[in-house]
């Protein structure tokens, strides 16, 4: 019995089976035509669909300016990654948006990219200081 295999792009003519989870997930995220096959693989090897994914510039902006408060308020254990992903969530929950669309969320500007199935933190800035006067 042969496989079913990709017929398109940077994986054509892999088996579903082989082909790596990133690749997988950014067929589901970016809504391609095979979306659906692909999700079907990530349940088959019980991957969990993220609810968030979170780019490498995100977690390199996040370890220049915020290691500080990593450092105060991560949870026994916790990593950058994991500590970053607690802090957008809560961010996206609170909902709290500057004129530009970005959400603050404490002393965070977080850039997002919504239109995807699930949101993309594309990086982390400083909140300019508020003038106590």
């Amino acid at each position: 019995m042969t496989q079913a295999c990709l017929g398109f792009g940077k994986y054509a003519a892999t088996p579903w089976t082989r082909v790596p989870v990133g690749y997988l997930r950014w067929l589901v995220n970016n809504g391609h035509p095979q979306s659906a096959t692909a999700e079907q693989e990530l349940k088959r090897r019980g991957t969990v669909l993220p609810t968030m994914e979170i780019t490498g510039h995100a977690i390199d902006r996040v370890s220049s300016l915020f290691m500080n408060k990593w450092r105060i308020q991560r949870e026994p254990d916790e990593g950058l990654h994991s500590w970053l992903h607690r802090v957008a969530q809560a961010a996206l929950k609170a909902n709290q948006r500057d004129e530009q669309g970005r959400i603050v969320h404490e002393d965070m500007i977080f850039a997002f990219a919504e239109e995807e199935r699930w949101p993309i933190l594309k990086t982390v800035m400083r909140s300019p200081k508020v003038d106590p006067r």
